[in-house]
């Protein structure tokens, strides 16, 4: 069957065609994505995306990279579809070249995404055309580290450019928090491969690192940072906390721990810590006592920083081995510290009288199990 391309623009790509597709270009491995508005495709040793436009001058003729002129002498001929099987051919005028393509096409998931035509934008079509490249990214461990009295190490994927941890072990505990990190690590390389700056796909820049704060057989409390340029007027910095209660594999938000006071008017948080970008805040005296605590840095040339005077909208909480730590949500001034960890922690037996029951309930059996820890 030829593959019926008589009319072929931006926006009316041939129903058939949109879809992902696994397959060889010559000798290599490729994924192809076709959408509602044009195609993509990359070679999985080197998962760089690279646009197919319809040519308008050439019905059937998909160039590569339109968008850079000198770059346009490569195209795309498809030639036949057989059921769920493409055939075509890649051709170059600058130099002879003459690979044939052979595609199949692959089984969408369906989810509740939106817009699930999309080959460059969150869909199920963007899923399954990056599933393979994410999956194919190789990644390196470092040596044993010790925290909480388990081995963990760290690993790297991208050159570096994605780092997060891994416990070393066997038993049910150590296997249920890598999944949950593992998750964060995958979706982390996600990110990376789709940072792209669109005007010609390139890649963009991107750095995302995640920290163990507090490990015990209960909880599971880390911190993340990710920074980069993809496209656009400015770089992106995104720092945060979380906590997962292992024994239900569900996130926590330790503000439900505590005793809340609701604050109506923004001219009523001055001297309040409260929630980023709610109305929930702290009791009068621990917020005082958070404010007056002495920080924690972590980062290059962080000493001395009041991150209080920069708080963008609130706190997020985490756990570490001394307390429940308050880290500032960063104002648009001091994003260019932003890879600073500045965090402001209150031991956990002064954070009692402000804890309500399920917080108060937590919390001591944390200090239990310290306690166990020690003898």
């Amino acid at each position: 069957m030829v593959l019926n391309m008589s009319v072929v623009n931006a926006s009316n790509i041939p129903t058939e065609l949109i879809g992902v597709w696994h397959g060889t270009l010559g000798s290599h491995e490729i994924v192809a994505c076709w959408d509602p508005y044009g195609g993509s495709y990359y070679k999985l040793q080197k998962p760089l995306r690279i646009t197919l436009n319809a040519e308008a001058q050439n019905r059937g003729s998909w160039l590569e990279n339109e968008e850079v002129r000198s770059e346009t002498t490569i195209s795309w001929q498809l030639q036949e579809r057989t059921g769920n099987r493409l055939i075509g051919t890649q051709l170059r005028k600058s130099k002879p070249l003459k690979q044939t393509i052979r595609l199949t096409r692959v089984q969408v998931v369906k989810t509740d995404k939106k817009n699930e035509q999309s080959c460059t934008f969150s869909s199920a079509l963007y899923d399954a055309f990056n599933a393979p490249r994410i999956a194919a990214e190789e990644i390196q461990s470092g040596e044993p580290i010790i925290f909480m009295n388990k081995p963990y190490r760290v690993i790297t994927a991208l050159r570096g450019h994605v780092a997060s941890v891994e416990l070393i072990g066997e038993d049910e505990l150590i296997s249920e928090v890598n999944k949950i990190l593992r998750k964060e690590f995958m979706d982390d390389i996600g990110r990376y491969i789709s940072c792209e700056v669109f005007e010609r796909p390139k890649q963009g820049e991107f750095e995302s690192k995640l920290r163990l704060r507090f490990l015990n057989s209960e909880w599971l409390s880390w911190s993340g940072h990710v920074e980069g340029y993809c496209g656009g007027a400015h770089p992106f910095f995104e720092s945060d906390t979380r906590t997962i209660n292992l024994s239900s594999s569900k996130e926590v938000n330790l503000w439900d721990w505590f005793k809340l006071k609701l604050v109506k008017n923004q001219e009523d948080k001055s001297g309040q810590v409260c929630e980023f970008v709610k109305d929930r805040c702290l009791p009068l005296n621990l917020a005082k006592r958070v404010l007056k605590t002495r920080p924690t840095y972590q980062g290059k040339g962080c000493n001395g920083i009041d991150f209080h005077e920069m708080v963008d909208g609130g706190y997020f909480l985490g756990l570490n081995e001394k307390g429940i730590t308050f880290v500032p949500v960063l104002s648009g001034p001091a994003r260019a510290m932003v890879s600073c960890y500045g965090n402001y922690t209150i031991p956990f037996a002064e954070l009692l009288p402000y804890l309500n029951q399920s917080g108060l309930a937590a919390v001591k059996h944390i200090l239990i199990q310290a306690s166990e820890d020690v003898q």
